[in-house]
């Protein structure tokens, strides 16, 4: 439990539970980062697009794939930014009549 809770009780080389997490749902509700227009970027960036910071390693083997990875990155931050503001709306836009309804049906079996 605390191995998904915590960064310093996990053991090195996993992934979080959070970026699992968090990988799925941005695959399901946002899309693919193919389908975002990242589809030139490397493999591993695409793939950690979702991740927790903590869990996009980069290559430190050699120099070019750990540049290589950085301008790829740059570009999958940029990606990031603009996405930000819309996700944060649409956030926003399904849960607020969520617990609009969820509070009125909770009032109406109360009473």
């Amino acid at each position: 439990m605390f191995q998904w809770l915590f960064t310093q009780y996990r053991e090195p080389g996993k992934l979080h539970f959070g970026s699992k997490w968090m990988s799925l749902h941005g695959r399901l509700f946002i899309g693919s980062p193919e389908s975002l227009g990242m589809g030139q970027l490397s493999e591993p960036v695409r793939r950690s697009f979702y991740y927790l910071r903590a869990d996009r390693v980069p290559p430190v083997d050699n120099d070019a794939a750990y540049e290589a990875w950085t301008k790829d990155r740059l570009y999958a931050s940029k990606v990031e930014q603009v996405a930000e503001r819309w996700v944060a709306k649409a956030g926003f836009l399904v849960t607020a009549p969520f617990c609009a309804v969820l509070t009125v049906l909770v009032h109406w079996l109360g009473n």
